[in-house]
């Protein structure tokens, strides 16, 4: 989903993704604040190719600063190739610095591996099963490190739950998972 509203005939997702997100608390899935329906203008309309006689819906939710894992993923290897023409790390943006990063340091890759496996854990253990996991319904934001870590961290968190579900079995018992 790239962000702009969807008309209310799309509710059905909507309601699934609400309904899957809004009780899931855990530091590595997006929050969700609040669902808002709107009718545009016709000139808002037009500019944003929306039809103005349908209400529109926007999810608001947390804001992750560095864009998606498959971003990242295309800015690593942009960086591993343009490292052999000697860029210099002070003039990479914080968020190039991290990409190169990530190129370098498997420890890294290994953290978002396991908070994504996390977030996974929390739904799965509330009946939630996510059914469209991947590299762009992972999203990055940045936190500052405690003072004695120094820095900053890269965090991920797991979004976009349109094609969520329950886990049920064939008898129509709901699945969990044991903690």
């Amino acid at each position: 989903h790239d962000g702009r509203p969807v008309p209310a005939d799309k509710w059905e997702s909507f309601k699934r993704e609400w309904a899957a997100c809004r009780n899931l608390s855990h530091r590595n899935i997006v929050r969700f604040n609040r669902v808002v329906w709107f009718i545009t203008s016709s000139q808002q309309a037009q500019r944003q190719r929306l039809n103005p006689e349908v209400p529109h819906l926007c999810i608001e939710m947390e804001y992750c600063s560095l864009g998606n894992l498959e971003k990242l993923l295309h800015k690593a290897m942009d960086l591993s190739h343009t490292r052999k023409e000697k860029t210099q790390p002070r003039d990479l943006t914080d968020y190039e610095k991290q990409a190169a990063k990530f190129s370098r340091v498997l420890e890294l890759r290994l953290r978002i591996a396991y908070q994504v496996a996390s977030a996974l854990d929390h739904m799965h253990s509330h009946g939630v099963v996510h059914r469209d996991l991947r590299p762009t319904n992972i999203v990055l934001t940045l936190e500052r490190a405690n003072s004695s870590e120094g820095g900053v961290k890269l965090i991920a968190k797991v979004c976009d739950f349109g094609a969520s579900g329950h886990a049920r079995t064939s008898s129509g018992t709901l699945l969990t998972t044991t903690s």
